[in-house]
This record gives C-alpha cells, structure tokens and sequence, in this order.
C-alpha cells in the first residue's frame, strides 16, 4: 500500500513538472522560435535585391555616446532607426528629440532591459504597450517597431504587439559590438565581413546593460564612420526602417517561395546584389537526351549547370513593364550585361568545372537564340503546361501588380529549355571572346 501511494506521488509529480514545462515552453520558446527562427509576425532582414542595409541602435539614449553617433550620421547624411530603452528617453528627453529633429526612427526596446522570459503577463505589458505609449504621449512620435532585449519574446509580448500594430524587429547582422575592445578598424572589418543584402544591422549606443563593457560603444562611435564609408563606396544604400519599401502579402509570399527553391536547388548568386541576373546551381541532367550544335552530347545524368533568374532583380526589371512584350526586352538588356559575368565564373570558378553544360527552364525564352542558346520546346505536352503554369504563377508573384499589368499575353509564355555550352559561352562572353563560336540555334533532340 505504501509502495503504491509513493508510486502514484512521484507520477502525480511528473505529470504536475510535465504540463509545467510545456507551459513554459508555449510562453517563451515557442513565440521566440515562431519570430526569430521562422519570421513569423516579425521582420527579420529588409527585402533583398536592392542593396539595403538598415542602421539600428539599442539601449540608449546615452548623454555619452548617443550625441556623438548622431554627429556622425548628420556628416554622412544617413538615417537610423533607434530602439530606445523608456526609462532612458524619459531620463534624457533632449537626445529623443533630437533624434526626431534629424529625421531617425525611434522605436522601443522596453521600459528596462529585463528579458521577457522572467516577466509575467503584467510586467510584460509595462515593458512593451504602456513604454510605447508613454514615448508616443511624452514625444508625439508613433512607435512602429519594438525590439525585445536580447531577442527573446514570451506569448503575451508577441500577441500584444501585433495586436497594438507594433512590429517585432530582430537583426540579422551582428557584430558583437557591444563586447568590442577595439581598435575600432577591427570592428569595421568585422562588420563588413559579414555584410549581406537586406541586412538589419544590430548596434549599441550604450553600454551599461547586463553583459555589455561600458567603454564598448566608444569602440562603436569610432569604427561607425569606416563602415559607412565603406558601404558607399561598395553602392549600399543605409537606410531607417520607415525608409524600406513595403511588401504586401503575395510579394511576401513569392519571396520566401523564392528562397526556399534556391536552397533546394543549391543555386549561388554569381555576383554582388541586382548585378547578375543569373544564379548557378551544379546537378545531374535529367531531361532528354539531346545534341547540341556544337556536337555534345548531353545524357541523363551527366553533370551540369543549372541556369535560375535572380527573381529579386526579375522584379524590379519589371515595376515598369507594360506587357510582356516590354518586360522581355527588359530582360534581354540585363541578360546581355549579366552574360559576361555568367562566362567569368563558368572560366574561373571551380564550382562548375567540368558541367557539360548550362541549362533552364523559362518561359521568357524568345530572342535568347541570338544570344548563343539553343532553344527547345519542354516535352512532353502536358509537362510543359503543368511547367508553363507554374511559371507564369511566379511571374505574377513577382510582378509588383500581379495579373493586372502581365495578364495579355501571359498565355503565350510557354515552358521551354535552353541551353548552352561552356565553351560557347566562354567564346561569346568570356577570355575567348571574338573567336568563332560553335554554331546555335535550334537542337537535335530526337534522342
């Protein structure tokens, strides 16, 4: 009898530590994975394509270091979105507004600097709702965007902000700046190494929060004017986050769709943002057997390059586009610029060493024949319509105004593939430009 009372405790214990553990984590690591990981309800990164980067700064204001940051700013004329602490803004209402004056962003980052996953529902809401109220009552600035201290969100600041239509905005540049001991060229080489399109780059403008040196955003205040230089000599554009160009839905949509294929199909930018047209991925052919003019011949499951579009830049070419018409000769002029770079990494790159041959699918294949590709319809029949409308749907994903602007003609855009040789390539584009190419045109593909 005893054993069995002391049995049934200890399960009744277990089962008592279970639900607590779910609990907690449906409070805490369920909305931090939903928001830092997956992006769900929260803006991770800018759109890419565009060469944006935005300037971010936590923890301040500093009556120190804040002032010397917006100093620099003004010289190099750029905007920064400032997640500020409350307590802090109140303390030091002067650095906010001048902030305002000179056109940056502030958002909020707390009341304190205390993680959400040690607050209840209640302290949980001074920290987020009734911080950003006071900023927006004490500053008449509207608080669009809100950064928990170290990333971490619990439920009710992740239901609570999207409900008061105040974003959730992560990094997804770090530097680990708010550790640095100098010198400062080092931070900035740090900063710059990890440079990537559409970034989101975390900053601190204080450093008396747990974990942080003091002296660090010293560091920060002298590294800021080499990265900035940097980055306009390299054509990226720094911008506050009112600043980014919005997204609906569809477009939204299309690009995680976008990012997805390119992981699936390991396809590899061959150049900086909005350079290239063109990304590389290295496979085995599956298609038909076919000859190109050039004599090779190309079999199942030999090794090639596979030709996608960089449709990030495939959009902005076609913001302006009035039919298809227009759109297809937008894409010839880029493709012809971005030709040249596709040769280069054919030539020098190891990654496609050895590929028999560059291949695609697309359904903006007209006038690519006089580019030196060979042209072929996808076969059989309902492969290329299931293709085509596959296509065409992503055409229309992509296009800034969907099917009102692309919807005459779109049923003549049809699923084709086109190839070319390497040193096809290399002889119309690359060092061997000038010699007399294979010839191109059409492709025996009879098998």
């Amino acid at each position: 009898m005893i054993e069995g009372a002391s049995r049934c405790r200890r399960q009744d214990i277990m089962a008592w530590l279970t639900v607590a553990l779910l609990v907690m984590v449906g409070y805490t690591v369920v909305p931090t994975f939903l928001g830092r990981t997956m992006g769900i309800g929260c803006i991770k990164r800018l759109p890419p394509g565009m060469k944006l980067a935005a300037l971010t700064f936590d923890d301040g204001p500093s009556p120190d270091y804040t002032p010397k940051i917006l100093e620099i700013l003004r010289a190099e004329g750029v905007r920064a979105t400032f997640f500020v602490l409350a307590e802090k803004a109140l303390r030091y209402p002067d650095l906010i507004k001048m902030m305002v004056g000179e056109g940056h962003d502030v958002a909020i980052h707390g009341l304190t600097h205390r993680p959400l996953w040690l607050l209840g529902p209640g302290k949980t809401r001074q920290e987020v709702v009734e911080a950003a109220r006071r900023l927006e009552d004490t500053f008449g600035v509207q608080i669009r965007w809100y950064r928990p201290p170290w990333g971490l969100l619990n439920l009710p600041a992740y239901i609570w902000s999207l409900r008061q239509h105040i974003r959730p905005v992560l990094w997804s540049h770090m530097s680990w700046d708010w550790a640095a001991k100098g010198p400062p060229a080092e931070l900035a080489r740090r900063m710059i190494r990890t440079m990537k399109d559409g970034a989101i780059v975390l900053l601190h403008d204080a450093g008396d929060t747990f974990g942080a040196r003091r002296d660090a955003p010293a560091v920060v205040v002298e590294a800021l004017p080499l990265f900035v230089e940097w980055a306009k000599e390299n054509g990226w554009r720094l911008v506050k986050l009112s600043d980014v160009p919005r997204r609906t839905f569809r477009e939204r949509l299309w690009n995680r769709v976008d990012r997805l294929g390119a992981r699936l199909m390991h396809s590899q930018p061959l150049a900086g943002p909005g350079e290239c047209l063109f990304r590389l991925g290295r496979r085995r052919y599956w298609g038909w057997p076919i000859t190109l003019k050039n004599g090779t011949r190309l079999r199942f499951g030999d090794p090639v390059a596979e030709i996608h579009f960089d449709n990030t830049l495939l959009e902005s070419l076609m913001k302006d586009a009035k039919n298809e018409w227009q759109l297809s000769l937008r894409y010839m002029q880029i493709g012809r610029r971005s030709l040249p770079i596709l040769a280069r990494a054919v030539e020098e790159d190891p990654r496609w060493r050895g590929v028999k041959v560059l291949y695609g699918l697309s359904v903006l294949s007209r006038g690519t024949d006089r580019a030196g590709f060979i042209v072929s319809p996808l076969r059989p029949r309902w492969l290329r319509r299931l293709v085509s409308r596959y296509l065409q749907g992503v055409l229309l994903g992509h296009h800034p105004e969907g099917r009102n602007r692309l919807s005459q003609g779109l049923q003549t855009l049809q699923a084709d593939w086109i190839y070319i040789s390497p040193e096809t390539l290399i002889q119309l584009y690359g060092s061997r430009r000038g010699e007399k190419p294979p010839g191109a045109g059409s492709a025996d593909d009879r098998g």
